[in-house]
């Protein structure tokens, strides 16, 4: 890593990484635990925070209630919510560019364009005329599994699509790449977006079969490896319900998109 990606996150030096459920950090000391990968260690504080079955489950409830609250709003009032997340990516582009340099090990101005991209993307879609509910996904919660490589570059856009499907999101970030994805999640929770209506869940592989497998998750959206692809499909056709698969279209533009039915 360059020394000015690695002075430019000066800011994450001893911060802990921690679950967002219904607008709020979870404080309280993790059931579980796993280490860092190396990348993180000495910048993070603290292990990685693998939230369990059970904390899965008393997660959604709670994730329930965000659902009810976004739901309440008109479908003008939600697209205006969304459009403070698109404005409050663009006024903090610089640490969400230092994130990106810093996790991805990207240069400088790949950062800053993947950044300016992903909030014009979001406008983009916020504008279009049949920007809303999608027919094949089902409404509710989403559940959101991304991998390391996709986390700065599609969630944005992502977020737009899954907000705009009457649904509010649940992601479970890559071990290896958590820190846009809770810095997104944080922004989402401090701007004028209901509380709840994005949360994050840190963890490994109990924690994604928990929350696909979850009776309150509606819908699943996944990037991964072929292998895990395979493993994500099969818990969710067991589930009897939709998955996404969205690697295939790197702006998640919706025309068309690879959903795989519930059995």
């Amino acid at each position: 890593m360059e020394s000015g990606a690695s002075a430019s996150v000066t800011w994450l030096n001893g911060r802990p990484l921690r679950h967002w459920i219904g607008g709020a950090p979870i404080d309280t000391p993790p059931s579980r635990t796993v280490p860092l990968a190396p990348a993180l260690r000495g910048t993070i504080h603290g292990p990685l925070p693998v939230a369990t079955t059970e904390e899965i489950d008393a997660f959604m409830v709670v994730v329930g209630g965000g659902l009810g609250r976004w739901l309440a709003l008109s479908p003008e009032a939600r697209k205006a919510g969304v459009m403070s997340l698109s404005d409050a990516i663009e006024a903090n582009a610089d640490r969400l560019s230092a994130v990106l340099q810093f996790e991805m090990q990207l240069a400088a101005e790949l950062a800053d364009a993947q950044v300016r991209r992903s909030y014009t993307r979001m406008r983009e879609i916020l504008a279009e005329s049949d920007s809303g509910r999608s027919p094949d996904v089902p409404a509710g919660i989403g559940a959101i599994v991304t991998s390391r490589h996709r986390s700065g570059k599609v969630l944005m856009a992502l977020f737009t699509r899954v907000l705009l499907n009457d649904s509010v999101i649940v992601i479970k970030p890559s071990e290896a790449g958590p820190l846009i994805v809770e810095l997104l999640v944080e922004l989402a929770n401090t701007c004028e977006l209901p509380p709840g209506v994005v949360n994050v869940v840190h963890g490994d592989e109990e924690t994604v079969d928990a929350l696909v497998t979850n009776p309150h998750v509606a819908a699943v959206y996944f990037d991964g490896n072929p292998d895990s692809e395979q493993h994500m499909i099969r818990l969710a056709t067991l589930c009897e319900k939709p998955i996404v698969l969205y690697a295939e279209d790197p702006q998640f533009a919706g025309t068309p998109l690879r959903v795989l039915p519930s059995a």
